[in-house]
Parts: structure tokens; C-alpha cells; sequence
């Protein structure tokens, strides 16, 4: 079994380390940096600006965020 373990030191997205865990039952788990082909594992992509709406009344607001990246058709 493998987990991916996120350590973020900072606001700024490229200072985010990547850490690839293999648990087993009959040894200790050891944390080791990711190696480069899974630093980039297609997250940077997934990391968008957000755009707020609404989804309520003016009387009843239902502040909520979405990807400023979604096609116009999608947003409705």
C-alpha cells in the first residue's frame, strides 16, 4: 500500500514537498522525498483561481467558490 504525504512549509505552491510512504505490516515506515516524476503529478494543474457566487436569494445568500477556469456554460 502506498499513501502520498503533503508537507506544505509556506502560502507559495512551490515550496510544496511531495513525500511517497509504503506502509507493511512487518516494517517501520520510513518517510523519503518523492522522486521528481511525482512531484509534478499533475496537482499544479488542479490549483486554479477561485471565483466566488451565489447560490441562494439576495434575501437568502449562499456564498460558495468556484474554478474561475470552467466554461460559462458550466458555471450556471
Amino acid at each position: 500500500m502506498c499513501n502520498n504525504i503533503w508537507e506544505i512549509e509556506s502560502d507559495d505552491v512551490s515550496e510544496v514537498k511531495l513525500y511517497k510512504i509504503n506502509f507493511s505490516n512487518d516494517q517501520p515506515v520510513e518517510a523519503k522525498p518523492a522522486t521528481e516524476e511525482l512531484e509534478d503529478d499533475g496537482h499544479a494543474a488542479m490549483i486554479d483561481e477561485l471565483k466566488q457566487v451565489n447560490l441562494g436569494t439576495e434575501e437568502d445568500p449562499r456564498p460558495t467558490f468556484i474554478s474561475s477556469l470552467l466554461p460559462k456554460d458550466q458555471v450556471e
